[in-house]
């Protein structure tokens, strides 16, 4: 006997074939023919089973020189007290560039906003220091 013929006096293939001669309406129903018509999962890879990576530290000394050197050239355009965090900011960025797991990018950025601030508030120390001195002459 051949398989057609078999599978044609089996009563669930006849099931599923009147299920597609009509149209489903029912929610249920149209879940089971789909159920039923899917191809069977696939194999669980290893790597799935596998637990997630250890979470990496951060790498904060990086962004702490790019956010102290940004805000020493903002104060460093008003006053010259804001050498200190600039220069900070610079000598973070070089601890950050001395790490290999630390970022790099930022911590060019700090580097270089760090040195320019501090060439700012330098202008203004030179500045305040030269009229202070033609106010004592004078």
């Amino acid at each position: 006997m051949s398989d057609a013929v078999r599978d044609a006096d089996d009563p669930a293939v006849q099931t599923r074939r009147r299920a597609y001669e009509r149209v489903a309406t029912d929610a249920v129903e149209l879940i089971e023919n789909l159920v039923h018509d899917a191809p069977p999962p696939l194999p669980a890879r290893e790597s799935a089973a596998a637990p997630p990576p250890a979470r990496r530290r951060g790498r904060p000394l990086a962004a702490a020189s790019l956010t102290a050197s940004v805000f020493g050239l903002t104060l460093s355009w008003l006053m010259p007290l804001a050498m200190p965090v600039s220069i900070l900011g610079s000598v973070l960025a070089i601890i950050a560039l001395r790490r290999t797991w630390e970022q790099r990018e930022p911590a060019w950025w700090g580097l270089g906003l760090g040195i320019a601030g501090a060439a700012c508030a330098s202008f203004w120390v030179g500045w305040i220091i030269t009229q202070l001195n033609a106010v004592s002459a004078g």
